[in-house]
């Protein structure tokens, strides 16, 4: 009559759609890696603070991508025993983990360009040549970020969402230290302080980002339902499937890429258990296969009565005559 949790099993799409996140991660930590070494080299050879500040920056975003990556090897294990709902989730606490790792960024940094604004007189003019690289850090962070936010779209996940926004970042940082970088040498003397002021403001775009992620991933966590038009869909394909007089309660959550869903249906009550399972069945296997991103169905059959939905008694609702 029922089917139970430890029935979930990861659809094929899913699967592919948790590597397919795991592969546009490592895209994005090889290139991230190679900015680290090209930022931290020409901000020491020209005695930039912003390039060797946005360097420290990037080898942070590594880290955060393999946190990614783990969270969506968890997230497509299949269901077990402990986990009888699967391991989905995982790929939204990797989100937020991005997302604290950010505000702790934005703090970290934030102390160290306010300590730069103090002491702006121990600051060293940086060379011209910071100008080049921080112009070319900002195209490739750009392109990195619109392509993961491509794959995001495509994918439906949270987690490459939250590393696109963190490329975002990155370009924003970049483009504050080159307009920075550009007058302090432009300027000269006391005006060497726009560069620590200019990571300040990075930690602003820092932090709220961090919140637009916070607040993206959050509802997941707490399974917040699906949009009304996918829940009509699941209503009018179970409608449909033979045997079924009518549909009941219907609840759906998001679990990383999946959705969780649990409908109640009804059958002539004069059905047998057995008759009634297989309805049941049919019902599971057309949701899955027909909605995309529906991992699993719990269905759970009622006998029907003609009215029983149109006022019905009070008794009714827990007691069917």
């Amino acid at each position: 009559m029922q089917q139970t949790p430890s029935s979930i099993r990861l659809p094929t799409t899913s699967r592919a759609g948790y590597r397919k996140v795991v592969q546009v991660t490592w895209v994005g930590i090889v290139v991230t890696l190679a900015l680290t070494a090209v930022k931290m080299i020409s901000g020491w050879l020209t005695g930039s603070t912003a390039l060797v500040a946005d360097g420290v920056e990037s080898l942070s975003d590594s880290a955060i991508a393999l946190a990614v990556i783990i969270g969506g090897r968890i997230a497509a294990l299949p269901a077990d025993p402990e986990h009888p709902y699967g391991h989905g989730k995982a790929e939204v606490l990797a989100a937020g983990f991005i997302a604290w790792f950010m505000v702790m960024l934005a703090v970290g940094l934030g102390s160290r360009g306010v300590w730069q604004v103090i002491h702006a007189e121990e600051l060293p003019p940086p060379h011209w040549a910071a100008l080049l690289f921080l112009g070319g850090t900002c195209i490739v962070s750009e392109s990195l970020a619109q392509y993961k936010l491509w794959q995001a779209r495509r994918l439906n996940s949270v987690a490459l969402r939250a590393e696109a926004a963190d490329h975002r970042k990155d370009v924003y940082s970049s483009a504050i230290g080159l307009v920075a970088v550009g007058a302090a040498i432009a300027l000269g003397g006391r005006w060497v302080v726009l560069d620590p002021i200019a990571g300040l403001i990075t930690c602003g775009f820092v932090a709220w980002m961090a919140v637009g992620i916070l607040r993206e991933a959050t509802p997941q966590l707490m399974d917040e339902a699906v949009s009304g038009g996918m829940l009509r869909q699941i209503r009018s394909i179970a409608a449909g499937v033979q045997g079924v007089r009518e549909t009941e309660k219907l609840i759906a959550r998001r679990s990383g890429l999946d959705v969780l869903v649990e409908l109640h249906v009804e059958v002539d009550p004069q059905m047998s258990v057995a008759d009634a399972h297989v309805v049941a069945t049919a019902v599971r296997d057309r949701v899955v296969e027909r909605v995309d991103q529906i991992a699993d169905v719990l269905v759970h059959v009622e006998p029907y009565y003609a009215g029983d939905h149109v006022n019905p008694p009070a008794h009714m609702e827990t007691h069917r005559p």
